[in-house]
């Protein structure tokens, strides 16, 4: 391995521990947060819910008056996506938050799920990659385990970027089975495939660090 830069390798120990203290913040505070649902005295709940429909009218007003029949539901959050009609470049209309009563145990987990998913996901990324950076920042060769380490990142990604939030939506469904007739809703989850394009090049990264520590090939003499 070529000689790292000075700034470079400064930077690596810095992030090596930075990237931990990160991940343990994150995941007491994805813990709270997953949590703090369940001490709701109401014992409600509040989900992520997309508006697929509004009649004519703007969203979040059709919300408020299609939300009358139910007991307690209250909606919040400002709908995206520009006015409501049928083109397909504004459809569905974005997402709103709604407040249900009368949730279950695992509505109420799974509604904050994502914020624990992700603290985990980065805690087990910043200590796979410690090593890694270790070895930028003390100038070393990479060991044969480094490149399953960035993979081990790369996975971390895809888990907090990607299957984190889609963890609410399941609350999001359930929530939406107990309401009668939820016109213009719907518990559509929203995928975030960019995540895929930066665990790929995190994955390529992985490649280059286990292609350094190979040892090149002897050539046998006939």
């Amino acid at each position: 391995m070529r000689a790292v830069h000075p700034a470079a390798r400064r930077l690596a120990a810095v992030l090596a521990v930075v990237l931990v203290v990160a991940g343990v913040v994150a995941t007491a505070v994805g813990l709270v947060r997953w949590l703090e649902p369940l001490t709701d005295l109401e014992g409600g709940v509040s989900v992520p819910i997309q508006v697929t429909a509004s009649d004519g009218v703007g969203a979040d007003l059709q919300l408020l008056v299609e939300m009358e029949p139910y007991d307690d539901v209250r909606v919040g959050g400002i709908p995206t996506g520009g006015l409501p009609h049928t083109d397909s470049r504004t459809y569905p209309l974005g997402v709103v938050t709604v407040y249900a009563p009368d949730a279950s145990t695992s509505e109420k987990l799974l509604s904050r799920a994502d914020a624990m998913l992700r603290g985990i996901a980065l805690l087990v990324a910043a200590l796979a990659l410690r090593p890694v950076l270790r070895a930028v920042a003390a100038d070393r060769p990479f060991r044969r385990h480094d490149g399953r380490r960035v993979q081990v990142a790369a996975l971390c990604v895809v888990v907090g970027g990607y299957a984190a939030p889609l963890l609410p939506w399941l609350a999001s469904a359930s929530v939406l089975t107990r309401l009668d007739d939820p016109h213009g809703l719907s518990a559509t989850a929203v995928h975030h495939l960019e995540v895929f394009v930066v665990a790929a090049l995190v994955v390529l990264v992985g490649a280059v660090v286990s292609a350094g520590t190979q040892e090149p090939r002897k050539v046998s003499r006939a």
